[in-house]
C-alpha cells in the first residue's frame, strides 16, 4: 500500500473539492485511529481554504502542492505554495468570548489545526510557503 501522496491542487473550490476527495479515498483504506482521520480531514479542508481564500494577490489560479506521508507512528502533511509570505504560527490566537452571540467571524481555523495537531512547522523557502503538519496515527 502506498504510503506516500502527492497532489496538485488548482487554487479553485473545485481543486479544494478534488483534492480533499484524493486525501479521504488515500486515508479510507488505512483504517486508522478515528481521531486521525478527523483531525487530517480538518487540517486538510481548513489550510487549503485559507491558502485559497487568503495567499495570493490576484485572482488567478495557483497551484499548491500537497505531501501525505501515512507513517505508522504519524501522517504528515506538507503544504506548499507560491503565494504571499504568510507564517500561520506567528497569529495570535482570537480573543476569547462569554458568549459565542459576541465573537467575530474568522480567525478560528489556524488555532483549530494548531490545538487539533501534534506539531505544525513552517519555512519559506525558495520563495514559497512550506507548512508541515504532523498527526499521531494513534489514539490518545
Amino acid at each position: 500500500m502506498n504510503n506516500r501522496h502527492n497532489f496538485t491542487m488548482k487554487t479553485t473550490r473545485e481543486g479544494l473539492s478534488e483534492v480533499i476527495g484524493r486525501v479521504n479515498a488515500a486515508l479510507e483504506p488505512r483504517e486508522l485511529p478515528e481521531r486521525a482521520t478527523y483531525v487530517v480531514s480538518l487540517v486538510i479542508e481548513e489550510i487549503l481554504t485559507n491558502i485559497v481564500k487568503y495567499g495570493f494577490d490576484d485572482d488567478g489560479v495557483h497551484d499548491v502542492e500537497v505531501r501525505l506521508t501515512l507513517g505508522s507512528e504519524e501522517i504528515s502533511i506538507e503544504f506548499e505554495d507560491s503565494g504571499r509570505e504568510f507564517n500561520p504560527l506567528s497569529v495570535p490566537p482570537p480573543p476569547s468570548y462569554e458568549s459565542i452571540l459576541d465573537m467575530e467571524p474568522g480567525g478560528r481555523g489556524i488555532q483549530l489545526v494548531r490545538t487539533m495537531a501534534d506539531s505544525v512547522r513552517y519555512r519559506r523557502l525558495r520563495a514559497k510557503n512550506v507548512l508541515t503538519v504532523s498527526v499521531r496515527n494513534s489514539e490518545r
